[in-house]
C-alpha cells in the first residue's frame, strides 16, 4: 500500500477516450471518528473498491474521495468520558474553548488510526482528496446552505415537542433512539439514579369531574406509565362515540394538585376506547400524541421538567414536588395521590398483563423525555416530492429495488427536520439573536414597534446586525450601535453537514455516478443528500444507489462502537499468516482451455457488476478458483505424485502455489 501512495496511483487519470465520458466518481461513507473502524466499514470498503478497480481496468476516470465524519454527539460522549476518567472534570468545568481543544486533539489521533486501516484494506481512493466533514471547505458550504435555506424561507426556529435526552441535555434524532418492549414489570437502570427504576407499569388513578361551577359529577379513571407527569395534564381525552362517558362531554376534571380545572376533550384520534379505562390524560409538553392532541384541541402546554430531568413546575400546590428527578417525583406523585385516596393500584398489583415500549438514548442509555423546546428546523414537503419523483422517473435508481418502498413510505410521511442539537461538538449554527442594548431599550422603546429582537441567519455578528437594519422595518431606525447579536449557542445535526458532502468534495458538480452504502441509513444519509444536493445544484447527487445488508452479531445487532460488539479488520487480517508476495511470478503461454476458462470467468464477473450483483461476482471468483483453478492444477501436479519422489518435495510444491 506504501508503495501505490507513494507513486499516487489511485489519483485520478483522464480517460484513454477523451472523447466519451467515462469518469466514475463516488463517495466514501465518512465512518464516525469516534474510534477504529470495524468490520461493517470494511464490507463497506471492499464493495466499493471492487466498483473502483474494476472502472479503472476499463478505462475510466475514477476518483473515489475518503473522508472522516466529526460525528457531533457521539464524539462528545466519548471525549467527555475520557476527560472525566482523566481529570475527573466535565465539560463545563473546563469551558466551551478548552472542551473543543480537546476534541480536536481526539480527532488527530483517530483520524490518522482510521486512515491507516483504510490503507491496510488496500482502499484504492484519492488520499489527496481526502475530507473532515469540519474542515475549511465543507464547514463554508455548510454556513453557506444554511444561510440559503434560511433567506429561502426553508429553515425556521419554533418550539416543538423533541426527543430529549437528560442525561446528555440535547435533542437527539430518531436514528440515535433504542426502543426497548417490555411483556412485564421490569426494573432497569438509568443515569445519575443510584437505583433501578420499575417499568413495564401501568399505574391507574382517579380524577374527580366536575361542571364548570364546580359541582360534583362523578370520577373517570385514568391509566398511564409515567404517573410523575400528572403535573402537567391540561385535559382529560375521551372517545365522542364512548357511551360510558356521554354525560361528561363538554364537563371539567379537577387537577389533583393544582385543584384547578382542567376541560374534558373528545378526541378520536388520541383515545382508544378498548384500551385501560377508555379515558386518557393529556399532557402536551411531554408526550408526542398529546402533543398533537394538544394542537387539535387548543388546550394549555405546561413543561414541568428542566433540561437536567428535574421537576421545575409553575402550577399550585407543586412546589413539595420541585427540585425532584422525574424518577423521586414519580413515587413522590404515588405517595401523593395515595393519600388524597385517588391512586387505585397498578397492573403489577393486580398480577395483570402489560406491554409497552420504552425509548432510549443509545449514546447515553438515559429514558427519552419528550421536550419542548425552540429548535431549527427544515421544511421538508418540496425537497421529499422532489426526491420521490427521482425514483419515480427512474432517473435514481436504488438496488436492491425492494428498497424503494421504504424511500416512499419515509419520504411520503416525512416531517419536518430538527436540525440544531444543544452540543458543543460540531458546526455552530450561523444564526444571530438581534436585539436591542439593554442599557438602551429604555430611551429608544416608544421608538419601536414589536417585537424587539429577531432571529438571522448570518456569517458574523456585523452581518447580522446590517441585515436587521436594511431589511427589517421594526429596526430600519435604530443606530446599529445601539443593537446587539448573539449567535446560538447550538450546533447543527450532524446528518445536515454530512447531506452536503456531494457538493462540498465535487464542487457542487454532482458527478457522482453512484452511492454503495448500508441500508441502515438510507433515510438518514442518503434521502438527506438527495434532498439537500439536488436543491442546492438542481440536478441529482448520484444516478444509483447500491445498498448491502448489515455485519450482524450472534444477537442479531448491527455493529456498533456502543454497543461493544465490533470487530477490528486489521485483527481479521493480522490473525492470518500470509505469505509474503512473490517478488516474481513465473509466468507462460495460456492454453486454449485455460483463456477459455478466464473468459467465461471474466463475462461473469462483468454481468454482476454491471448488475450490482457484487455476491454474484464473488461467487464467480470462488468457482474459477475451487473448481476451474483448482481441478486442473490438480490434474496437472498428479504425475509428480504418483512418481517416486520424497514427501518433502510434494509438501514443497503445494507450499507454493
Amino acid at each position: 500500500m506504501n508503495f501505490w501512495n507513494s507513486n499516487k496511483l489511485y489519483l485520478p487519470k483522464k480517460s484513454d477516450s477523451p472523447n466519451e465520458d467515462k469518469k466514475f466518481y463516488m463517495l466514501a461513507p465518512p465512518p464516525n471518528v469516534t474510534g477504529a473502524l470495524h468490520l461493517g466499514h470494511a464490507l463497506t470498503t471492499s464493495i466499493q473498491d471492487v466498483y473502483s478497480r474494476w472502472y479503472r481496468m476499463r478505462g475510466y476516470e475514477v476518483n473515489w474521495v475518503p473522508g472522516i465524519d466529526h460525528a457531533g454527539i457521539s464524539t462528545q460522549v466519548i471525549v467527555e468520558k475520557k476527560i472525566f476518567k482523566e481529570k475527573n472534570i466535565n465539560r463545563h468545568q473546563i469551558g466551551r474553548e478548552n472542551f473543543i481543544e480537546e476534541v480536536w486533539s481526539w480527532k488527530t489521533n483517530k483520524e490518522s488510526v482510521i486512515s491507516n486501516q483504510q490503507k491496510r484494506l488496500g482502499a484504492s481512493m484519492n488520499w489527496d482528496n481526502e475530507y473532515f466533514t469540519m474542515d475549511k471547505n465543507h464547514s463554508k458550504v455548510v454556513n453557506d446552505a444554511f444561510i440559503q435555506l434560511f433567506n429561502d424561507g426553508l429553515v425556521y426556529r419554533e418550539t416543538k415537542i423533541v426527543n430529549w435526552c437528560c442525561a446528555l441535555q440535547s435533542v437527539i434524532s430518531d436514528i440515535e433512539v433504542d426502543h426497548i418492549d417490555l411483556n412485564e414489570p421490569t426494573y432497569l437502570s438509568v443515569p445519575n439514579h443510584k437505583i433501578k427504576v420499575l417499568f413495564g407499569v401501568l399505574y391507574k388513578f382517579q380524577y374527580n369531574v366536575v361542571d364548570s361551577n364546580r359541582n360534583p359529577i362523578g370520577s373517570l379513571d385514568i391509566e398511564t406509565t409515567r404517573p410523575e407527569t400528572i403535573l402537567g395534564d391540561a385535559a382529560i381525552a375521551i372517545h365522542p362515540k364512548d357511551n360510558r362517558y356521554e354525560k361528561f362531554h363538554g364537563k371539567f376534571c379537577i387537577h389533583p394538585v393544582s385543584n384547578e380545572l382542567i376541560p374534558i376533550i373528545l378526541d378520536e384520534i388520541l383515545v382508544d376506547m378498548s384500551f385501560g379505562t377508555g379515558a386518557v390524560k393529556v399532557t402536551p409538553s411531554h408526550d408526542i400524541n398529546d402533543y398533537y392532541c394538544g394542537k387539535r384541541n387548543g388546550v394549555n402546554f405546561v413543561s414541568i421538567f428542566s433540561p437536567e430531568g428535574k421537576v421545575t413546575c409553575s402550577i399550585p400546590n407543586s412546589s413539595s414536588f420541585n427540585g425532584l428527578s422525574r424518577w423521586n417525583a414519580r413515587t413522590a406523585m404515588i405517595e401523593y395521590m395515595s393519600k388524597i385516596g385517588q391512586y387505585k393500584g397498578n397492573t403489577s398489583d393486580r398480577n395483570e398483563k402489560f406491554q409497552t415500549s420504552i425509548s432510549i438514548c443509545s449514546r447515553s442509555g438515559d429514558i427519552i423525555e419528550p421536550m419542548l423546546f425552540p429548535q431549527w428546523y427544515i421544511k421538508t414537503k418540496k425537497l421529499a416530492e422532489t426526491s420521490m419523483n427521482y425514483v419515480r422517473n427512474k432517473e435514481l435508481k436504488i438496488v436492491p429495488e425492494k428498497y424503494e418502498s421504504d424511500w416512499f413510505k419515509w419520504l411520503e410521511n416525512i416531517q419536518d427536520w430538527c436540525i440544531s442539537r444543544q452540543l458543543w461538538w460540531g458546526h455552530r449554527i450561523p444564526a444571530y439573536r438581534v436585539s436591542i442594548n439593554p442599557d438602551k431599550i429604555k430611551s429608544i422603546l416608544p421608538e419601536i414597534k414589536p417585537p424587539h429582537e429577531i432571529w438571522l441567519a448570518a456569517n458574523s455578528p456585523e452581518e447580522a446586525i446590517d441585515i436587521a437594519v436594511t431589511k427589517h422595518e421594526e429596526f430600519r431606525n435604530i443606530d446599529r450601535l445601539n443593537l446587539i447579536a448573539e449567535q446560538d449557542s447550538d450546533v447543527l445535526d450532524t446528518w445536515f453537514s454530512s447531506g452536503l458532502l456531494p457538493l462540498s468534495c465535487f464542487n457542487f458538480s454532482n458527478s457522482m455516478n453512484n452511492l454503495k452504502t448500508g441500508n441502515d441509513i438510507l433515510f438518514f444519509w442518503v434521502a438527506r443528500m438527495t434532498m439537500l444536493s439536488s436543491y442546492f445544484s438542481q440536478c441529482l447527487p448520484f444516478k444509483t444507489v447500491l445498498l448491502h445488508p448489515m455485519i450482524r452479531d450472534s444477537n442479531g445487532r448491527k455493529m456498533s462502537k456502543s454497543l461493544g460488539n465490533v470487530l477490528d479488520p486489521l485483527d481479521v487480517i493480522n490473525g492470518a499468516t500470509l505469505t509474503d508476495l512473490k517478488n516474481s511470478v513465473i509466468s507462460g503461454l495460456l492454453s486454449q482451455k485455460e483463456t477459455k476458462m478466464l473468459y467465461h470467468t471474466s463475462k461473469r464477473i462483468q454481468e454482476s457488476l454491471e448488475n450490482h450483483r457484487t455476491g454474484m461476482s464473488a461467487e464467480a471468483i470462488k468457482n474459477f478458483l475451487l473448481k476451474d483453478l483448482c481441478e486442473s492444477f490438480i490434474d496437472f501436479i498428479k504425475p509428480v505424485f504418483f512418481k517416486k519422489i520424497d514427501s518433502s518435495s510434494q509438501v514443497f510444491i503445494l507450499s507454493q502455489t
